[in-house]
């Protein structure tokens, strides 16, 4: 009998979840300078200044580059989405792009924040796996 109840509370067991549902894990935070290139891959964080500044990069918000091998009317456009954490303030998103464009900073920020390149560039017919995505960052003082 107990052997029963062992095996239905191991089989009852088995199908139960972590609630909340885990993230992935997060890669290692990446030191930073400001004035100098950072390199991100996705939900990774570069700490400036002693962490008076953090920077994750949280998602490709949209990726329409016209793609290697293809001729297009129009160059398409890289824009991403960044979670910025300043001392003193409370986090906010934050859109950047390629081409640069006049996206808003938040009225707080005492940095710009460019997006110098993402990588991997388009390819025709190659769906990018989002975790294959690089952001080139340059942050500087304003």
């Amino acid at each position: 009998m107990l052997r029963h109840i062992g095996l239905l509370l191991l089989a009852v067991l088995s199908g139960c979840q972590v609630w909340p549902p885990q993230e992935a894990p997060v890669p290692d935070d990446v030191e930073a300078r400001f004035g100098e290139p950072v390199t991100l891959r996705l939900h990774q964080t570069a700490r400036f200044a002693d962490g008076a500044l953090r920077l994750r990069f949280d998602e490709v918000v949209e990726d329409s580059r016209c793609p290697s091998g293809v001729v297009c009317f129009w160059e398409g456009r890289a824009v991403v989405a960044l979670r910025v954490d300043e001392a003193g303030h409370a986090p906010v998103l934050q859109q950047v792009g390629l081409p640069p464009e006049a996206l808003d900073a938040p009225a707080h920020a005492r940095y710009q924040i460019a997006l110098q390149a993402l990588e991997p560039y388009p390819r025709f017919r190659h769906a990018t796996p989002p975790e294959a995505y690089r952001a080139r960052l340059l942050v500087t003082p304003r």
